[in-house]
């Protein structure tokens, strides 16, 4: 203890003073066992515990912290005679001092806990607990055995959970007293009973919560041996999560309760059906957008197909068949005409044969040279048709594209994308003037690229 004996030459400040006792406590006094009755004992909200310890002729202050206190499974009450550890500390501001609690033990607790203890670092010096000697647990087992009580919530809590999660897994139980004079060797003899004929691939030994006295069954010597020697990978589950007993230690894997237990025995079966019901929504989800994609493609084709052809008939152009109507109907007459001139001609040539022979020979040509006229008529009218089309549909294309972006420049996305945006209260109304705004506020902005929320101010 170094104190700075200079301090004491001169008045002391009360800080100074409640200072160098606490330093001097610190010092001298830490790691007590203090022995005594609780008394005005409650718990904060911050969750510490505060109390006092007492005995026939002194109490003293005691406190025990929520991070502390976490690691007990004890809850003192009024009355209870209990072992502390601690420290002893000094609260400056009021310069009271009191004991800061690292563990508490009801009296009677504690030599169990003694025994345990040794029993422990007995186990852990013949290397019982050691990493290397623990079996993986499988990840796809076909059986699991249940080393447990047949009745109660434990073995209900576990084949529901196993139930849910795996329900191709079988379940064998080996039944047992989990509590009493005879429950150690009971649990001993199910998990040999278990190895001698390896039915299960993986083993769940244990029970619910309790008192101590309750669990001391699974750290019992002739349960820490039958683990030990055991081929199938066991799984401790006893007590709830603050309970822990040497079976944890020893056991290929700790669970911090019976439904734990079974949860990990069932983890890798269970999350590969959780992955195949993933991949099957995500597939699911995948081909309905595609389909409704495809579908509003097929939609979209269709609308514009019948935009473009209304448009198409509001400029009257006939299409490709009227077209060819048109000029079949037109050859179809010059062709009865021909006809019709050349029956005439014929006529006239039997009646008069010697008379028109010289005329015929004289008109011959020129009908050839008229139907020769004629034909190319036709084909120059076809070309012209043909090139006032392309045309047309040329022109109202390039109006269409033209329409489109003056349409797509006055879009409101277009706008904002130059740098305006839209400014909307709660109520998801436009803001249109500053007066509409208060400070304070809450306005959601939308830009071109998404939203931002913000608080009005000046």
């Amino acid at each position: 203890m170094n104190i700075d004996m200079a301090l004491l030459d001169k008045p002391l400040k009360v800080s100074e003073l409640n200072k160098i006792i606490k330093e001097t406590f610190r010092q001298s006094f830490y790691n007590l066992t203090v022995v005594g009755e609780v008394s005005g004992f409650k718990t904060a909200s911050t969750g510490h515990w505060y109390f006092t310890l007492k005995d026939r002729d002194s109490q003293i202050s005691a406190v025990m912290f929520r991070f502390s206190r976490t690691q007990s499974t004890y809850i003192p009450q009024n009355g209870d005679m209990v072992t502390v550890t601690g420290n002893i500390d000094v609260y400056e501001p009021r310069g009271t001092y009191q004991v800061i609690c690292q563990r508490i033990v009801k009296e009677g607790d504690g030599d169990i806990l003694i025994e345990l203890e040794k029993r422990k670092q007995y186990y852990q010096a013949l290397g019982y607990f050691d990493i290397e000697l623990k079996k993986p647990i499988p990840k796809y087992p076909s059986r699991v055995g249940i080393v447990t009580a047949p009745n109660g919530a434990a073995i209900e809590d576990m084949l529901n959970t196993l139930k849910k999660r795996a329900p191709s897994l079988d379940v064998i139980i080996y039944p047992c007293l989990v509590q009493g004079d005879t429950a150690a060797q009971d649990i001993a003899a199910q998990i040999d009973n278990a190895n001698m004929l390896p039915m299960c691939d993986v083993l769940i030994v244990g029970r619910g919560g309790g008192s101590k006295e309750d669990l001391l069954c699974f750290s019992d010597p002739l349960v820490i041996e039958a683990i030990h020697r055991s081929e199938i990978p066991i799984i401790s589950a006893v007590g709830h999560e603050v309970d822990y007993s040497l079976s944890d230690y020893v056991a290929d894997a700790r669970a911090i309760t019976p439904t734990e237990g079974a949860v990990l025995a069932s983890e890798g079966i269970y999350s590969d059906r959780v992955r195949l019901k993933d991949l099957k929504s995500t597939l699911e989800q995948l081909i309905t957008t595609k389909c409704l994609r495809c579908e509003n493609q097929v939609i979209a084709l269709r609308e514009l197909n019948s935009m473009m052809m209304l448009k198409l008939n509001s400029y009257h152009i006939p299409t490709t068949d009227g077209i060819n109507t048109i000029l079949n109907h037109r050859i179809n007459s010059a062709a009865l005409k021909v006809s019709l001139l050349y029956d005439g001609i014929t006529s006239s040539v039997f009646e008069k044969a010697k008379r028109a022979e010289l005329k015929t020979e004289s008109l011959l040509p020129l009908i050839e040279k008229k139907l020769l006229k004629a034909e190319q008529s036709v084909n120059t009218y076809s070309k012209d048709i043909q090139f006032i089309i392309n045309s047309k549909l040329k022109e109202k294309e390039m109006q269409f594209t033209s329409i489109e972006k003056e349409l797509l420049a006055l879009s409101p996305k277009e706008v904002l994308k130059r740098g305006y945006s839209i400014v909307k209260n709660k109520d998801d109304k436009i803001i249109k003037s500053k007066a509409e705004a208060n400070r304070g506020d809450v306005i959601s902005i939308t830009l071109y690229d998404g939203k931002i929320n913000a608080i009005v101010g000046e």
